[in-house]
């Protein structure tokens, strides 16, 4: 689909005007990737709610350099994983993130207690190494096109984006409680492309769903800002470009755009990504140099390897977060004020942010974005959990 969201991202990089200068050697791996986002025979076509691009960024002079002995740091740090898995790196190409675990433990706050994971954050942590991350919620994106002629007119001058953020994170909530009424709806007026003369019944009765379902929200303010953008006149102009020569029932067609994101977002940096055939071959046909970013295989690069069991951590800490109420949140802190270890990734977090916000780069609800920063924020200061 045509998407506002790209406008977003240059608005992130102008967060960050030293980017430029700003050098790295960044490893990249993902999880969740359905390949794309439809609806078929009346769903979607895959139960993930986001796809992830996540790894480890580390702050260097010289990122194209072998005399780093960054990769050789890496494999001291395997070295230090248990001797079951130990013995694994010796009998096998490649050890995958589920090879880490022990006793089927997979939800966030029990990996934590696994020692393996508890070396990899600790080595993060100690050597000031950062994380990276992108994260697409997929209804969210989708969304966001439809309701833009609601939050933008050609007679509004600054786009509203605190307001448009809670009301895109409203009707996403909205949405995922009850996905089958908005596929039924979706299907009717055939989005992402729905003719022109169909355009105000389609917001017509879109409007009715929202305003149906509002009263689940249990805040105030983005019930406000909703009930706001839905009483404004609908900008059909641009919802006829928006919602037109879309591929058929396909909200979201490739990810492809997370990688090119974050590979512009540093260009002094390099990026080495784990080996994807469709990604590659998007990179070449936009002419991205190698100089810039190159595709190997994890089975021969350790740092990739990392990369993915960092980018299956984050998918647990999201998952996580996504399970509770900050009120929760909270409680479990106060439970948890003294491991080590969520502290510490917390702090990397934290830390990640710190040196640019490019390195966290998401399109995703207001509602997860604050839990995160919550939760990373009383982690942090932990005086904050005691009041």
């Amino acid at each position: 689909m045509v998407s506002f969201i790209k406008n977003m991202r240059n608005q992130l990089t102008m967060l960050d005007e030293e980017a430029y200068k700003k050098k790295g050697l960044s490893y990249i791996d993902e999880t969740n990737n359905s390949g794309n986002f439809n609806i078929k025979k009346g769903c979607f076509n895959t139960d993930n709610t986001y796809f992830l691009r996540g790894g480890i960024f580390i702050p260097t002079k010289n990122p194209h350099s072998f005399e780093n002995n960054i990769e050789k740091n890496i494999e001291c740090l395997f070295e230090k994983f248990d001797k079951k898995t130990r013995d694994k790196f010796k009998n096998q190409d490649e050890v995958k993130y589920k090879g880490l675990l022990s006793n089927n433990k997979s939800t966030f706050l029990d990996i934590l207690s696994i020692p393996n994971i508890q070396e990899i954050i600790h080595w993060l942590y100690m050597n000031k190494y950062l994380i990276h991350y992108g994260v697409i919620d997929n209804l969210f994106y989708s969304i966001s096109d439809i309701l833009e002629p609601l939050i933008m007119s050609s007679n509004d001058v600054v786009y509203p984006k605190n307001k448009a953020d809670f009301f895109k994170s409203t009707v996403t909530e909205i949405a995922y409680n009850h996905q089958k009424e908005f596929v039924n709806l979706a299907k009717k007026y055939n989005v992402p492309n729905v003719v022109r003369e169909r355009l105000v019944n389609f917001y017509k009765e879109f409007k009715v769903f929202i305003i149906g379902h509002i009263g689940e929200i249990p805040d105030k303010l983005p019930i406000a800002y909703t009930k706001e953008f839905v009483d404004k006149a609908v900008d059909y102009d641009s919802a006829s470009i928006l919602l037109s020569g879309n591929k058929e029932d396909v909200l979201i067609d490739k990810y492809v755009e997370e990688y090119t994101v974050w590979v512009s977002s540093f260009p002094s940096s390099y990026y080495i990504i784990d080996k994807q055939d469709a990604i590659e071959r998007s990179f070449k046909n936009l002419n991205i140099p190698e100089s810039l970013a190159v595709f190997e295989d994890s089975k021969q690069n350790s740092g990739l390897q990392l990369a993915d069991y960092i980018v299956n951590i984050l998918k647990t800490y999201i998952d996580f977060l996504n399970n509770y109420e900050t009120s929760d949140l909270l409680k479990i802190v106060q439970e948890e004020k003294n491991n080590p270890t969520l502290i510490e990734f917390a702090t990397i977090l934290h830390r990640s942010r710190e040196y640019s916000p490019l390195l966290n780069i998401s399109v995703m609800s207001r509602f997860l974005l604050k839990k995160m920063q919550f939760f990373e924020n009383i982690l942090i200061d932990k005086s904050e959990c005691v009041k």
